[in-house]
């Protein structure tokens, strides 16, 4: 597995790539032939101009050394134009390699791979560290070097780590995956994945992961083995793909149209653009048990249907001609009188009624009605239906009346008030022109 080191004055970062992967220890009859693919990128500290780059493969027969024979390493470049690799030559306990650009380059992403072959591994088992110098610096000036230590593992001949793969490369949501491996027996196995999930798995070589996937996932496998009192770990990673995944992001930029067609959309805080009012242009529906607060202006081009509560802390304004607000029980606040501060109309045909009684309406008409049907007016009648009224006090004040609610807009009676019908009385009440 490639592995990416950095000093802390580094400008530049290193990304080391065993071939073979992972390197094991070389036997009487079987030399392990092995390179070191060095690819040079831009480390943290920014910009940064390079002079040249010095690789330092310890030489010798013991675990701290990489290998014996000094005389086989090569080294080349790699993924540029214009670096030179020079030839190798001693330094003590050291085989030195310098790779030079022919003049000093800005580094960006991925500038160069430096190359160092034909290594010949030893036989002990262990852990060698290489030494990466980097000639560099900011300004293109006042170069200075940095050195960058970076460990390169030999693991036993006999080690197999490889092939570490899913069995499914995209499985569906809500499905388990299966992965597998190739492995050595005496290796111990620890899978990672997820949000810092962590198993031991060396008794399988094949697992599968113990709840359903929901989004892409990556998988880690690490194997330590002991060997001559030190432990050795190699990592191998994949990715196991999740069609149709639920998503789980930072921020969220979408310049064309966001559709969520089925399931639930939960939002914790909705606004429209800077300066741009939020446009809901659609029927929506508030369920039950959902309160509805608005503290900033809301355009919606659609229906608004909302079967819960609706509280608007500002004004409430429905102002546009020919539209129609549909209230079943208008009130004020708690323990506030309801205030209509405006002049108001009620239409023809439509009844208002207070506390229980029907109000007058501008226009209608009262008629007092006897109990013969017959009903009051001022004026000669001659014998019609009328009662006739001579003067301005009423000559009929021991009669019994009932009154009548006539509509001016219709000229037709509407329903009495809920009173009891008249009792019929025995005779008309004689009027003797004396009060009663």
């Amino acid at each position: 597995m490639s592995m990416t080191v950095s000093a802390a004055d580094s400008l530049l970062s290193c990304t080391i790539e065993p071939d073979p992967d992972p390197l094991t220890v070389s036997t009487a009859k079987d030399p392990v032939m092995g390179r070191l693919d060095i690819t040079v990128g831009l480390g943290n500290l920014g910009p940064a101009y390079c002079k040249s780059v010095t690789v330092r493969i310890p030489i010798g027969a013991d675990a701290s050394a990489l290998t014996e024979n000094r005389a086989h390493l090569t080294s080349a470049v790699s993924g540029a134009t214009g670096w030179i690799a020079r030839d190798g030559f001693a330094d003590g306990t050291w085989q030195v390699f310098e790779f030079v650009p022919e003049r000093p380059v800005q580094v960006t992403e991925r500038t160069v791979t430096l190359i160092v072959s034909q290594i010949e591994v030893n036989t002990t088992v262990g852990e060698a560290t290489i030494e990466i110098i980097e000639e560099t610096s900011s300004t293109r000036e006042s170069f200075t070097s940095k050195t960058t230590e970076a460990p390169v593992m030999k693991f036993p001949a006999e080690f197999v780590f490889r092939n570490f793969r899913p069995t499914k490369v995209m499985v569906n949501n809500g499905e388990h995956a299966c992965l597998k491996w190739d492995g050595s027996a005496d290796a111990a196995y620890t899978m990672y994945w997820g949000r810092n999930n962590c198993k031991d798995v060396s008794k399988v070589r094949e697992w599968e992961t113990p709840e359903p996937l929901s989004a892409p996932t990556g998988f880690m496998l690490q194997a330590a083995v002991t060997a001559g009192g030190q432990t050795l770990t190699h990592t191998l990673t994949t990715v196991v793909m999740v069609e149709r995944p639920d998503l789980e992001v930072g921020n969220l930029i979408v310049y064309g149209d966001l559709k969520a067609e089925s399931g639930t959309v939960r939002i914790r805080d909705l606004r429209g653009p800077s300066g741009v009012p939020l446009k809901i242009n659609s029927n929506t529906e508030f369920l039950t048990g959902n309160n509805v607060t608005i503290t900033d202006n809301l355009a919606i081009d659609g229906n608004l249907n909302a079967n819960g509560d609706l509280n608007a802390k500002g004004n409430l304004n429905a102002v546009t001609d020919g539209k129609t607000v549909r209230i079943r029980d208008l009130r004020g606040p708690y323990g506030i009188s309801l205030k209509i501060n405006s002049n108001t109309e009620f239409l023809t045909g439509n009844n208002v009624t207070i506390g229980g009684n029907r109000a007058l309406r501008n226009g209608d008409t009262l008629r007092f009605v006897s109990h013969k049907g017959r009903y009051l007016q001022e004026g000669a009648d001659y014998g019609g239906e009328k009662e006739i009224a001579e003067t301005s006090r009423t000559l009929y004040s021991n009669a019994k009346w009932v009154t009548n609610h006539v509509s001016s807009a219709t000229s037709s009676h509407e329903a009495e008030d809920g009173r009891e019908p008249l009792e019929p009385m025995e005779a008309d009440p004689v009027d003797t022109g004396a009060e009663a």
